[in-house]
């Protein structure tokens, strides 16, 4: 490092910034990366290949012209190749080698290193996989994330992390874009760059003995954050919070209106008049907001936001930023109006969330980072400024750039970035040349990796034994533990490479294709049959499983044995295959479209479903169900069409009204049995093919101001209410039977819901009971019209029984010539004291003892009252 002439940083250097340590460890084989080619792409259903070099079509004796242009293209399900108009191979994936790990290939003007293979994304798009060696990669990477222009030694700083971060996420296939490592192929080399990564070559940083997660941003504003409070994950001791002195602090400042439309002028009885034309005014920030309401209640609806009434940031953490957040906002549904014929503003608020999700609706490119050093609240926006671009977290690229300038080496700004951490060289790069001769190889039918010739056999790439699942062990240095036998293997090409009669002797064999040969290998597997042991088991062979003919009995297919291992199964001729001295059948053959597979420890589950019909609500559910072990299991997204609260955990695990539920993969979808959608609240109907699932989502109901315990469920908009409402309102009713009620001289006919009887609301006593919106539910208030007189004259106005209480019309205070006056919403003072009046039918009524207490009296009459005031 150069000389530095301040004494204090010197000092820093002395005690904090010591060099990172190498060490050398035992090197292993320089590591291959996946990466699917996102980025640049796009989403293409066929795409243009060159090749520069010498590539060969896997499982082909075809090589590929540099002199040609091919096509690549998504059919269906299929990836087929073209010269020209001519198609070379077609499947689910195509995939070409390089003879040489110098060449490269060019897809859509775009040039790469490694092998591909080329897959069918989403049934429409095709997607190549970039085999690279991780040192080509990076020689791309590095200069994609940082300025190729740079100090050598912060690239060399940038290398290094690229390099731990891509080898820490080995056996993943990971893209090309910021979600990762952006990586552009050979199009982004530079020198300078390109010098850096050979220089450290195979370098990466470790704590502990293991690969760090080397986390980078750009900026850190000055104060580098640690992973637990920008992530929640657990905390490590190479991310702490520590002031950075050479961090170029990046400003940012954003703002966001608080009026998002302008509603002067607008028809909120029409909206169709101008709904699509007024436009939200950060209708970025907006458009995120409505993707959360999509998911969290409003599904399928259109929806404007037309306010933020409250952005607020708060919780710091030790390094300044802001860790929670705030977000309300109003907003109306195209389809929601109120009583007046209006539409309904609508509040909605995330409360106490995390600030990045707020962040993200803001853009993370406007709001680069949760380090805010100032905020404004105007009358018109919310404000607000910081530092940094980026989590924050490990390396700071400004930081170490700053920091090689005035001296610094890369070991040193690594040091710095992730304390108490080593670096190592983990391993040797690969060799440049063939100087074996190549063999096709296909495993049980399907292409797999080249293989190589040597000492008149034929050595297979070890990865056969992932793909063939044949248990093994590595040793080191070459020697795996197969099946209990140590093996040595040869090293071609930077890679390891096994005998193919050592990968498995006895259970597998050689049968010769072009250019190469065909391993067949049949291994006897574990086989559950809806999630029971089937002692009699299958084999995997050629890429199939074969199950025993005697599943058929045990999963009551019907079938007849013809002879000679031809099985006639719901009406197909289906040859099985002898293994052992017995018939095995390909598993997809015993009930097409019937039967799924789900992977087990050393095998395979057999699920044997049948489709059924399903309604929800009696509306046609188009994801339908599965008949299994003799329960319906209705596919998941019933949950988001019922609006049933749920969280989905992963791994088929959802979390339903508070309850864990595991749900079966069927057909690659989830399914969950039908009674635990949502445990009580949901009942079954048989119906032609399939069955009618009712949910009633239970309410909270009061009557008359009282929790009723019984409570009631909203069904196709009409709120049912337990027939004990009648009891409890002392309304008078006569059980007929069969769920019909005469309540009031009326017959009303109860809806059965989970064992007990349920009346419509309004009909429980018709034009003497209203409704009240409460929270989780409704107040129904009964009252009763009564006769009133007053000091012995009919009283026109009359009065309620409410709550067993008589109510008089307010006009009863002129009549009685009591003095009053009149405050507003349903407020009057008399004789000094404040009354509240209830709204009864659109007018005010007075509980009778208040209109003047110790001047009135009550005296029953038939059918009332008679109210007695004596000033």
């Amino acid at each position: 490092m150069k000389k530095l002439t301040s004494m204090v940083l010197l000092g820093l250097l002395l005690l904090g910034l010591m060099p990172m340590i190498m060490e050398a460890e035992e090197s292993m084989l320089e590591p291959e990366l996946q990466v699917k080619l996102v980025n640049y792409l796009g989403n293409r259903t066929n795409v243009s290949l060159n090749v520069l070099g010498s590539y060969t079509l896997d499982g082909t004796s075809t090589k590929l012209s540099g002199a040609k242009t091919y096509t690549v293209k998504a059919e269906q399900s299929n990836i087929s190749l073209y010269d020209g108009s001519t198609k070379l191979i077609t499947g689910d994936k195509v995939s070409i080698t390089p003879d040489n790990s110098k060449n490269s290939a060019i897809i859509n003007g775009r040039e790469y290193q490694g092998s591909f293979s080329f897959i069918v994304e989403s049934g429409l798009y095709v997607r190549p996989i970039n085999k690279i060696y991780l040192e080509d990669y990076l020689k791309s990477v590095v200069p994609a994330e940082m300025y190729a222009s740079w100090d050598k030694e912060a690239l060399k700083v940038q290398a290094v992390a690229a390099r731990t971060y891509a080898y820490f996420r080995l056996g993943k296939v990971i893209n090309d874009t910021t979600s990762y490592q952006v990586y552009g192929g050979a199009n982004m080399l530079h020198p300078n760059s390109t010098a850096a990564v050979e220089e450290t070559a195979g370098q990466i940083v470790t704590y502990d003995g293991r690969a760090i997660d080397a986390l980078f941003s750009a900026s850190n504003g000055g104060m580098s954050e640690n992973n637990h409070n920008e992530f929640g994950s657990p905390a490590l001791p190479y991310f702490p919070i520590q002031r950075d002195d050479y961090d170029k602090k990046v400003a940012w400042n954003v703002s966001i209106q608080k009026q998002q439309i302008n509603l002067s002028g607008l028809d909120l009885k029409n909206p169709n008049s101008w709904w699509y034309s007024a436009i939200e005014k950060d209708a970025n920030f907006t458009e995120k907001i409505k993707s959360w309401l999509y998911q969290n209640g409003y599904s399928n609806k259109s929806i404007k936001i037309v306010s933020i009434s409250k952005l607020a940031f708060y919780d710091k953490t030790e390094s300044g930023r802001v860790s929670r957040g705030d977000l309300e906002f109003q907003f109306f549904v195209k389809d929601k109006f109120d009583s007046t014929g209006k539409l309904e503003l609508q509040n909605g608020a995330m409360t106490n969330v995390i600030a990045d999700r707020i962040r993200s609706y803001i853009g993370m490119s406007n709001m680069t980072s949760t380090l805010i050093t100032g905020t404004n609240e105007s009358s018109t926006a919310f404000s607000f400024a910081g530092l940094g671009n980026g989590h924050g977290v490990g390396m700071s690229q400004h930081g170490a750039n700053n920091r090689v300038e005035v001296g610094y080496n890369y070991q040193e700004v690594l040091a710095f970035y992730y304390p108490g951490t080593t670096l190592v060289k983990k391993y040797v790069q690969h060799e440049e040349t063939n100087a074996y001769p190549q063999v096709n190889v296909q495993l049980n039918g399907s292409d797999f990796n080249t293989g190589y010739l040597l000492k008149d056999t034929t050595f297979v790439n070890w990865n056969a034994l992932n793909i063939l699942n044949i248990p093994y062990t590595y040793e080191g240095n070459g020697m795996y533990l197969i099946e209990g036998r140590s093996v040595k293997t040869e090293s071609i090409n930077g890679d390891w490479y096994i005998p193919w009669d050592l990968i498995s002797p006895g259970k597998i064999v050689a049968k010769q294709i072009t250019g190469g040969y065909n391993f067949i290998y049949t291994s006897p597997i574990k086989i559950q049959l809806n999630g029971n042991d089937f002692a009699k088991g299958g084999y995997s062979h050629n890429g199939t499983t074969y199950i025993n003919y005697n599943a058929l009995k045990t999963l009551k297919i019907s079938y007849t044995y013809k002879g000679s291992g031809v099985f006639y199964i719901d009406d197909r001729t289906v040859k099985a295959v002898a293994f052992n001295g017995e018939w095995y059948i390909d598993w997809k053959l015993l009930s097409p479209e019937r039967m799924t597979l789900e992977e087990i420890p050393g095998g395979y589950n057999f699920i044997y479903t049948t489709f059924i019909k399903i309604q929800l609500n009696g509306n046609d559910f188009a994801k339908g169900g599965h008949f299994l072990n003799g329960t319906a299991f209705v596919n998941y997204y019933a949950l988001k069409i019922l609006n049933i609260p749920y969280t989905y955990k992963g791994s088929g695990v959802f979390v339903i009204d508070g309850n864990s539920v595991r749900a079966e993969a069927i057909n690659g979808d989830w399914f969950i049995q039908w009674n635990l959608l949502s445990s009580g609240n949901i009942t079954s109907k048989t119906i032609d093919g399939g069955y009618n699932l009712i949910y009633t989502a239970p309410l909270k109901i009061q009557l008359n101001g009282v929790d009723f315990a019984k409570g009631g469920y909203l069904d196709t908009n009409t709120l049912y209410i337990n027939w004990n409402a009648i009891r409890t309102l002392n309304i008078p009713y006569t059980y007929q039977g069969s769920g019909v009620f005469l309540i009031e001289g009326r017959s009303v006919k109860a809806v059965a819901n989970n064992g007990d009887w349920y009346l419509p609301w309004n009909l429980l006593s018709p034009d003497k009971i209203k409704s009240v919106t409460i929270d989780d539910g409704y107040n129904l208030i009964y009252t009763t019209p009564i006769k009133v007189k007053l000091n012995g004259m009919d009283f026109a106005k009359g009065g309620y029984l409410h709550n067993n209480t008589p109510y008089i019309n307010w006009n009863a205070l002129k009549t009685l010539n009591i003095p009053y006056k009149y405050n507003g919403n349903g407020v009057f003072v008399i004789d000094g004291r404040t009354v509240k009046a209830e709204a009864i039918k659109g007018d005010w009524f007075i509980q009778w003892d208040l209109l003047s207490p110790e001047k009135i009296s009550s005296k029953g009459i038939t059918g009332g009252y008679n109210f007695i005031y004596l000033p």
